[in-house]
């Protein structure tokens, strides 16, 4: 594997984890979890994510 699918692993894991904690939050299921951890991961996503775009190359 090379660097940019190992971004794009990360990215989707994090995005998944991020949505689903979410979700189970909003349905009362995890009330423990604070706001901070979703803002934490959701930061996290949009990191990967730009992270992600400038490792593939540009066509013009």
């Amino acid at each position: 594997m090379n660097q940019k699918q190992i971004v794009l692993g990360v990215f989707w894991s994090i995005a998944g984890l991020t949505l689903a904690l979410w979700v189970l939050r909003g349905l009362r299921i995890l009330t423990g979890i604070s706001s901070g951890v979703l803002w934490l991961l959701i930061f996290l996503s949009i990191t990967f994510g730009v992270l992600y775009r400038l490792q593939t190359p540009r066509r013009y």
